[in-house]
């Protein structure tokens, strides 16, 4: 076994020794997992640990990025940089040398030294505001009853494949990506962003309600005011595109407008319902025209974040 490959093995298994006792002596406070990161991340000097202890929890020790070692700098010189790589790692700035793991296994067991001495000490003082337990937050029936019960047409937004099949030509300040690792979604930073969406008339056909459910983020900073607006349209026979997305006498269907900002210290997935009035069932070549748009608030605001993550139609 190589010296690196022992290094990393010892050092994983008394991490885990670590963390079956850390996670022991957790279980006579209230704390769960999530508030001792928050009470931990809150001091800047530990920030930097919680990305390696993540990997510890999710037991994958053996495939740690030396994270934490990183924090060491900033090396702003091309000469310390050189000296940095030689000095902690193998030459490639990414695997760590037995120096490196040596380094990487003392800031882990003083992170958790620290982790448990906070969790020692939480018991004896009242929880700030912050980290009082929310309440479990449950599916509303009425919206679960829907979603078993009814064959909802789908748009799917977080990937851009999906929002350029539905896309009446180009979004102007909308574009799918993960803002934070792992939560993708359909993001505008600015007011004025907009995009057309289409509803297919075979879709149409399925649905009997009149309603649209809008999966979209809501946060406590950043988020702006979000617009959706349905028009109908029409499909031409000549190229099956649905066409009236710039008519200004396009009849309108349904609207409703949602503030992305709200006073929880949380950002939380949430379902905003608007009622629209469907097309004649006669009509079969009536088309839906979706219009997502940002809207100025009022007082305006310097960041106007919304994040849409689907829709779905009853």
């Amino acid at each position: 076994m190589a010296p690196r490959d022992l290094h990393k093995l010892l050092a994983c298994m008394s991490l885990l020794i670590l963390e079956s006792f850390l996670k022991a002596s957790a279980m006579t406070t209230p704390l769960t997992d999530f508030m001792l990161s928050k009470s931990i991340t809150n001091h800047g000097d530990l920030a930097m640990y919680s990305r390696v202890f993540n990997k510890l929890k999710d037991k994958s020790c053996l495939n740690i990025i030396a994270i934490a070692i990183d924090a060491l700098g900033p090396f702003p010189t091309t000469e310390l940089q050189a000296w940095f790589n030689e000095t902690w790692y193998q030459g490639d700035n990414v695997h760590p040398n037995p120096d490196g793991h040596a380094l990487l296994a003392d800031l882990v067991f003083h992170y958790l030294r620290t982790a448990y001495e906070h969790t020692r000490l939480f018991q004896w003082y009242d929880l700030p505001q912050d980290y009082i337990l929310r309440q479990p937050l449950f599916v509303n029936q009425d919206i679960l009853d829907l979603y078993l019960d009814k064959k909802p047409a789908t748009i799917t937004l977080t990937n851009m494949n999906y929002v350029k099949v539905r896309a009446l030509g180009p979004c102007r300040g909308w574009r799918a990506y993960a803002d934070v690792p792992e939560k993708s979604g359909f993001i505008a930073m600015d007011v004025g962003s907009s995009c057309v969406l289409a509803l297919r008339p075979e879709e149409i056909n399925e649905l009997g309600l009149g309603k649209a459910h809008v999966l979209m983020y809501k946060s406590y900073e950043n988020m702006g005011i979000f617009k959706m607006t349905i028009t109908e349209g029409q499909v031409k026979v000549i190229n099956g595109t649905c066409e009236g997305a710039d008519d200004p006498n396009a009849r309108v269907l349904g609207s409703m407008t949602v503030d992305s900002l709200w006073a929880e210290k949380a950002s939380l997935a949430e379902v905003a319902i608007m009622q629209f009035e469907l097309p004649p069932a006669s009509d079969t070549s009536a088309c839906l025209l979706v219009h997502l748009a940002v809207v100025e608030a009022n007082p305006a605001r310097l960041s106007n974040k919304v994040k849409l993550l689907g829709i779905s139609f009853f």
